[in-house]
This record gives C-alpha cells, structure tokens and sequence, in this order.
C-alpha cells in the first residue's frame, strides 16, 4: 500500500493527528465497500423486504463481534449494491443517501475515534472501537460518496432540459 504510516493517537499531535483522521475516516475500508457496491451482480426480482434487514442484522452482528475483516466489508458492500441496484434512484432518493451516509458514516466512523483519541485510549481499546464501527461506518460513507457521484451523474444529465 502506499498510505503513509503516522503515529497513531494518543502520540499523535496537530497535522498528524488531524491526518490520521482523515485517514481512518475516508479511505480505511471505504475503497474496499465501494469496489463491492459497483461490482454487485443486477438480478429481476431480488427479495428486498428480507434482503435488507439481513444486511442490517449482517451489520449489527458483525459490529458486535468487532469484524472488521475485508471479506465482511465486501460482503457489506455486495449486498448493499445489489439493493441499491434493485431500486429506481430518483434525485431526493440519491439526496437522502449522500446526506444520510455523511450524517450518519462520519460521526460513525471519525468524530468517535477522535474523541476516544483525545481521551487517550490505550491502543487496545482504540482497535475494538474501530473494528465495532468499522462495518457501518465503511458501508454509510461508501453509499454516500455513491449517492453523490449518482446524483452528479443524474444532475448532469438532465442539465439540458
């Protein structure tokens, strides 16, 4: 990989810090979700009432057991692709999942490990809580940053009517 290492906190002070947030928030796990959500397979017919709350429990469980394997991630990833691909994405549906997945992902997935950070966590402690929030945090960014490059797609577009 080519990401550079930095220390991590509680060691970590000012621009290090702040790069290690930006780190963990955007591209730990995120690039991995959505590679999966853009290569979920498009079927007829697809159970959505039951596919989507087992992807939920999919996430609860695996957030319980602190997974935060890449395997689980495309997992996360392939089964909400095949949703998101399963659905007619109109312009407020792709409003609500960028603001949703921002709203939600990072708070989720950076603002507590900052927090935690600040505390000073001992390491241990840090890793359990990246891995509690790694599968839903990764999935909600992921969708967000789908939402926004669809509704740009779909804004540009309909840019000539």
């Amino acid at each position: 990989m080519t990401r550079r290492i930095v220390t991590q906190p509680p060691a970590a002070k000012g621009w290090e810090l702040m790069y290690w947030f930006t780190d963990h928030v955007f591209f730990e796990g995120k690039w991995i979700v959505l590679l999966a959500i853009a290569l979920a397979p498009v079927r007829e017919n697809l159970p959505l009432k039951f596919l989507g709350p087992a992807t939920g429990l999919m996430l609860m469980v695996g957030s319980f057991l602190q997974l935060q394997d890449p395997i689980f991630l495309l997992l996360a990833g392939l089964l909400s692709g095949a949703i998101l691909k399963s659905i007619r994405l109109t312009e407020p549906i792709l409003m609500l999942l960028s603001a949703g997945g921002m709203l939600m992902g990072i708070p989720i997935n950076g603002f507590t490990g900052v927090m935690a950070a600040k505390a000073n966590f001992a390491p241990q402690l840090m890793q359990a809580l990246f891995g509690a929030t790694a599968g839903i945090g990764c999935l909600t960014v992921a969708c967000s940053f789908t939402g926004l490059f669809l509704l740009g797609r779909y804004l540009w577009a309909n840019r000539k009517s």
